[in-house]
């Protein structure tokens, strides 16, 4: 369950990146950090 609210975290870091114009690396390392908790749940529900 904490792996969707981190989730939620960094989805909402990436639309305040978006406004802020932030540059193009945060977006990376928040997206993969994304990818990585959205795999750690998927594969951990298949259990």
């Amino acid at each position: 369950m904490w792996k969707q609210w981190i989730n939620a975290l960094l989805g909402l870091l990436v639309v305040i990146f978006a406004y802020t114009g932030a540059h193009v690396l945060r977006f990376v390392i928040v997206g993969v950090l994304v990818i990585i908790l959205a795999l750690w749940a998927a594969l951990e529900k298949k259990k």
